[in-house]
């Protein structure tokens, strides 16, 4: 269930997305009722680790860079850090970009 509202969290990153309040919502019930139901009958053994305790404030702060916009031309800017600088240069790195950037992520 995790996996399946991860990747609607992962896959639906337009500006204003309906679905990623969805996904948080039908997340929040599966987190809930997963911790009911198969956390309890295996007690004291922990087999479904509860989610990282912010991870609410995680996805809205996602959600708030991803709604971001250039105010000049109305486009969404957070596309630029979806994906490793590699992603945009067909999987290498562009020769000075170490030069540049000390510490890459």
């Amino acid at each position: 269930l995790r996996r399946i509202f991860s990747n609607c969290l992962r896959y639906n990153t337009t500006v204003d997305d309906s679905f990623r309040p969805l996904a948080v919502d039908m997340l929040t019930a599966a987190e809930e009722l997963m911790g009911a139901f198969i956390a309890r009958m295996e007690a004291p053994n922990i087999v479904y680790q509860p989610l990282l305790y912010c991870w609410k404030l995680c996805v809205s702060t996602l959600t708030a860079v991803i709604n971001f916009k250039n105010p000049k031309d109305g486009h969404q800017t957070a596309h630029y850090f979806m994906h490793p600088v590699s992603f945009y240069f067909g999987g290498e790195l562009p020769a000075d970009y170490l030069q540049k950037v000390k510490r890459p992520i």
